[in-house]
């Protein structure tokens, strides 16, 4: 089953999204979980628009619950588990950084020590996106 896929920006995504985020803002969070465990079960195809769709509820998870489920990597890359998801499982996850989040503090000191601002791109990107 693919559990990751690459999102690569469009022309109009913007417009896709802020529709899907609407929609999905509209679920209570039983429903917003169990769409993710729906779309989990499943797995990905790798279509353009599921990579809209992931990115769309990725955003919603985050304002909700201050975490997500779906893992964002490198700006481009969403990552869903195979295995089913309890609301406690996002609200433990969002008290509890990921490795991920680790790894980008870590470089974000290590740049910010070295240049005095951050200059990855990639590092830059998850700021602008998580904070």
């Amino acid at each position: 089953m693919i559990t990751a896929i690459a999102y690569f920006k469009r022309e109009g995504d913007e417009e896709i999204i802020s529709e899907m985020i609407s929609n999905l803002e509209k679920m209570s969070e039983d429903e917003l979980i169990s769409e993710y465990n729906r779309v989990a079960k499943r797995g990905l195809f790798a279509a353009h628009g599921q990579a809209l769709y992931l990115f769309s509820m990725r955003r919603v998870f985050m304002i909700q619950f201050g975490a997500s489920p779906i893992e964002l990597i490198g700006g481009n890359l969403l990552k869903i588990t195979s295995s089913e998801v309890t609301i406690q499982d996002i609200r433990k996850a969002a008290s509890e950084p990921t490795e991920y989040d680790m790894e980008m503090l870590s470089r974000l000191r290590r740049e910010v020590r070295a240049f005095g601002k951050m200059k990855s791109q990639e590092l830059i990107s998850w700021w602008n996106f998580e904070h």
